[in-house]
Order: C-alpha cells, then sequence, then structure tokens
C-alpha cells in the first residue's frame, strides 16, 4: 500500500477536496519542482490544519488563509541554530530551508532542500526542548511519511506529545 494510500486511512480527507497548483503561475518558468508527495497531498487535501495543531502551508488560492508558503525565499533561523543544523548536516553546512508547515506550538517543518526534490529530507526545529538538547529533529524521508510516523506515534517530533493518539482529522481551510 501506498504512503498516501494509508495517510487516507489515518487522516480521512476533508470534504471539501484539495487544491490545484499551478506549479508555473506559483513560482515561475521552470521551478515546478516539488517533492512528488507533497503535490499529492496538497492535491487530495489542501491547506487546513491537523488535529488543530498542525498547519499545512501551500502556495496562495483565492480565499485560503493557509496559502503562505514562500518557496522562493529562505527562512531566518537564529545564527546559533543556524550552526548547530550545519554541524548535523553533510559537509557541515546549512542547507537551504523550506517552510511547508508550523505547529501551534511554534515548531516549524521544513525540507532540507539539497538535491532533487524527491531527495529532500524534513526536518523540524522545535521551539521548546530541553537544555542542552538540539532543536533539529531530522527525519529521513518525505512528506508522507514523516505525517504518517507522527500520527501513528512512531515519532514526536514536536514540542507536544501524543499527537500519535487517534482518530485524527484534517480540517480544510474551506472548513473554518
Amino acid at each position: 500500500m501506498s504512503s498516501i494510500s494509508r495517510l487516507k486511512l489515518v487522516l480521512p480527507p476533508p470534504t471539501a477536496g484539495g487544491d490545484f497548483i499551478d506549479g508555473e503561475e506559483v513560482w515561475g518558468p521552470g521551478d515546478t519542482e516539488r517533492p512528488h508527495d507533497y503535490k499529492s497531498f496538497v492535491a487530495i487535501y489542501g491547506g487546513g490544519e491537523i488535529d488543530e495543531y498542525v498547519a499545512v502551508l501551500k502556495p496562495p488560492v483565492p480565499g485560503s488563509p493557509y496559502g503562505d508558503l514562500s518557496l522562493d525565499c529562505d527562512h531566518f533561523i537564529p545564527h546559533e541554530e543556524q550552526v548547530d543544523l550545519a554541524a548535523k548536516s553533510p559537509g557541515g553546512v546549512a542547507p537551504r530551508l523550506i517552510l511547508f508547515a508550523s505547529t501551534a506550538s511554534g515548531d516549524g517543518v521544513y525540507w532540507l532542500a539539497c538535491g532533487e526534490a524527491e531527495e529532500w529530507r524534513v526536518v523540524v526545529w522545535r521551539r521548546q526542548s530541553a537544555y542542552g538538547e538540539s532543536r533539529w529533529i531530522f527525519f529521513d524521508g518525505g512528506m508522507i511519511d514523516f505525517i504518517l510516523s507522527v500520527l501513528e506515534g512512531d515519532s514526536e517530533p514536536f514540542s507536544m506529545v501524543g499527537l500519535g493518539e487517534g482518530p485524527h482529522e484534517f480540517t480544510s481551510w474551506r472548513d473554518l
């Protein structure tokens, strides 16, 4: 069973449906490459919230408050956090980060944009972490596998714990 099929069982899609994104219109000619699982997620779910905690961002769609995914700029990360990220990254250099989700606790969920889009890993920056612990949590996989691991309780990368308890609900921006 594919990851997106598993996700549909764990997180039923909204009745309002997903969103269509024209990559060339949003990001410009030739800049349509984004991870396939992200494109599939947006087509099925659109922008919105998972369990009223994780907000999934996407490019602008008229009327949607979740249309603020900016894939053409880097996000500000404090210097000490950049140093920590670089130390954990291949080659000791912090890669470009692209924010695609955030939590009600202020955590950020990013792609490490290195190489081809299908190779991008997911990394979480936790706003709150125990003293001495890194705020960066790396995940070896794409967006949908990451969401599945959180919803199935296999990983707890966020400041708030307990998202693995179901049932789970996705609320579309159309239903807010």
